[in-house]
């Protein structure tokens, strides 16, 4: 049975395409293709990694002639661009997205591109959180310099936007924006320069105070003054008025891929 590659592609980016495909096995899953790509930094980390909340990427080929192709979980449900919830479901949606974002903190590792079309929804609603193209894996340091902008705009945090040192809290003040834009419908920042435009319309008060609060605090522009992502997710959690309960994690399961005929299938469609 032949690698079956659907149309239209499931996202466009600077990096690549990734496109829906039937597999011999008759299950679907994500492929992404980046034919410029050089090196396989975003393949091995997501590989590495073992979250409910984190795409699961099953395999990756990297050559010089055709770049780079992750095999990645399907997300039925989408990204959550253009996407709002009322408040009761946004809160265990989001508790999923900080849950997700402390691991990553916890392996070193700054996500540095949230925003919510790089956040997804499985099959039975769950959050997985995908394109890791711009992260950051730390070693000793516990700040970074931004000598070039990094994530998307309008969710980059001041810090990288004024090219200046950052931590992981820069990961928090996209949450922040993403948090808000689940909940109104709308940007917190429209500006571009948001290094300037330092003020964002408040949640009315249909939410919560302790909603409003931890986005007022999400968006603080000193990033010392931010909670951190653990922070975040307790806050959140009292917020709830009950314990958090993780997804089962997938399986890390073994997939037979034919690259050279998973290539030959995706590069004649691009």
């Amino acid at each position: 049975m032949a690698y079956v590659v659907h149309q239209p592609k499931l996202g466009k980016g600077t990096y690549g395409s990734v496109y829906r495909v039937t597999f011999p096995n008759g299950k679907e899953y994500a492929v992404k293709y980046a034919k410029d790509a050089d090196d396989d930094k975003e393949a091995k980390l997501m590989k590495g990694f073992n979250h409910p909340n984190i795409v699961q990427c099953y395999d990756y080929h990297l050559s010089e002639q055709h770049g780079l192709f992750m095999v990645l979980a399907l997300c039925k449900g989408g990204s959550l661009e253009g996407k709002t919830f009322c408040e009761s479901k946004a809160i265990p949606l989001f508790l999923q997205i900080a849950d997700a974002i402390q691991y990553l903190h916890s392996k070193k590792v700054w996500h540095r591109d949230l925003k919510p079309d790089n956040i997804f929804l499985d099959e039975l609603g769950n959050i997985k959180v995908g394109d890791l193209g711009f992260a950051k894996v730390m070693q000793t340091m516990d700040t970074a310099s931004a000598e070039i902008y990094y994530g998307s705009l309008p969710y980059i945090s001041p810090q990288i936007l004024e090219k200046g040192s950052y931590t992981e809290k820069t990961d928090v003040w996209s949450l922040g924006c993403i948090f808000y834009e689940m909940l109104s419908g709308k940007v917190a920042f429209e500006s571009k320069d948001l290094t300037k435009k330092n003020h964002y319309e408040e949640l009315d008060p249909r939410f919560s105070f302790g909603i409003r609060e931890l986005i007022k605090d999400m968006l603080l522009k000193k990033e010392s003054d931010r909670p951190t992502s653990i922070d975040v997710f307790a806050r959140l959690e009292l917020i709830q008025g009950k314990k958090y309960v993780q997804p089962s994690s997938p399986k890390k399961a073994e997939l037979a891929i034919d690259w050279p005929k998973l290539v030959s299938a995706v590069q004649r469609s691009d």
